[in-house]
């Protein structure tokens, strides 16, 4: 399985469509509150960059399913694009063209 932000090779793969996803994730009130008050203490900055790594390897392990129920090879000009919508809630958007290898 190829997951990549490269454009794929027409001789060796056929498009098989689009692919978008896009999840949204909170952190805990008391991260959010040292966020907005820009006090950050120990322990907070980590859970935050703790939520984040964990929501993104779910994402990422959804793609790999979404991609094998398909029974496709990859998904290439994948595009992972982190927004956040405020303090402590981000939008994780990931786009891509799904391919078959020929």
């Amino acid at each position: 399985m190829i997951i990549s932000k490269n454009p794929f090779n027409p001789s060796d793969y056929e498009h098989r469509g689009l692919y978008f996803i896009s999840a949204v994730f909170t952190s805990s009130l008391q991260s959010d509150l040292s966020v907005l008050t820009k006090t950050f203490r120990t322990g907070n900055i980590e859970e935050y960059e703790e939520m984040v790594e964990k929501q993104y390897k779910k994402l990422y392990e959804r793609i790999l399913r979404d991609l094998e129920e398909e029974e496709l090879d990859g998904l290439f000009n994948a595009s992972f694009t982190f927004e956040v919508l405020y303090a402590g809630t981000l939008l994780l958007y990931v786009s891509g063209d799904k391919v078959k290898k020929l």
